[in-house]
């Protein structure tokens, strides 16, 4: 259980329980980096607000700092601020360069909310060879599957756990891992922002099982959906989102609802492939 206090004026926690801050590359190159960083506020006070972004390099020197005045604050639109940074420490496996984006809330002096999220800049895409890129290099994915408990701890796992599962990762020599259900604690997803480690985390909901079709199955995958990509959008070593593994089709059909994920997933988070875990033959692959 954890308890988050705000004041009356803060960055939402509230937006699918992630840091409400997320930061979106739109154009990536050595060159430079431009993108949007969205807050989303919950200003109960129901007065204008003052919004400063800060971005830190790796060494920890500001690269880009700009300030935006949101009139009426609405908790269902994010505050949007365009950023650029040149010549950027672009993040790759070989190389996870990570940068630090500040938001702070009101008098510059004394914020009334401060957030910071840690990320990277880096392009994915899939090349004519079929093998994934990231920025333009070709990467060789060697992975394991990783579950989500062990002997004598369950699933409480701890951060020195994680520490001795990756560790155990790297000396097999695999660069990815593929979280067996559903995602693992946040701690893991940085420590392979730090390391280049390349996880794939996924959504439970159509996993294992025959899919039902009702409106309370499909509004639980949706919200669940939506909590992985938000939760772990700012994530560099995340480059893809899981819509079902090993999904049996037998009873009603989970095409178009596949579908559907797939499609809300990619207008949440265009920048990332979407991929799957099938064990069947047939047009769900497709």
């Amino acid at each position: 259980v954890e308890l988050i206090v705000t004041g009356r004026d803060a960055v939402s926690p509230l937006h699918y329980s992630s840091d409400g801050v997320f930061v979106t590359p739109a154009h990536v190159s050595a060159e430079r980096v431009d993108g949007t960083v969205s807050v989303w506020l919950s200003a109960k006070s129901g007065t204008a607000q003052t919004v400063d972004l800060e971005i830190l390099s790796p060494e920890g020197e500001t690269v880009y700092s700009k300030s935006v005045r949101a009139a009426k604050p609405d908790p269902a639109v994010p505050v949007d601020i365009p950023f650029t940074v040149e010549r950027p420490a672009l993040w790759s496996p070989s190389s996870p360069s990570l940068y630090s984006v500040r938001v702070r809330l009101g008098d510059i002096l004394a914020p009334s909310d401060e957030v910071t999220v840690v990320t990277g800049f880096r392009k994915i895409s899939i090349g004519d060879d079929n093998r994934l890129r990231i920025n333009g290099e070709a990467i060789d994915v060697h992975g394991v599957n990783m579950a989500h408990d062990r002997a004598g701890i369950a699933s409480a796992m701890r951060e020195r756990h994680y520490d001795e599962d990756l560790d155990m990762v790297e000396d097999l020599g695999a660069n990815a891992l593929r979280s067996l259900t559903a995602p693992h604690d946040d701690y893991l997803y940085s420590r392979c922002d730090r390391s280049g480690m390349l996880p794939l985390t996924r959504t439970q909901v159509l996993s294992d099982v025959s899919y039902f079709s009702t409106e309370a199955f499909r509004d639980n995958g949706r919200s669940q959906a939506m909590e992985i990509v938000c939760q772990n959008y700012n994530h560099p070593s995340v480059v893809m989102w899981g819509i079902f593994s090993q999904l049996w089709q037998k009873g009603d059909d989970p095409l178009p609802f596949v579908r559907e994920l797939n499609a809300l997933v990619k207008s949440t988070d265009p920048t990332r492939l979407t991929v799957a875990c099938s064990d069947a033959d047939g047009e769900l692959n497709f």
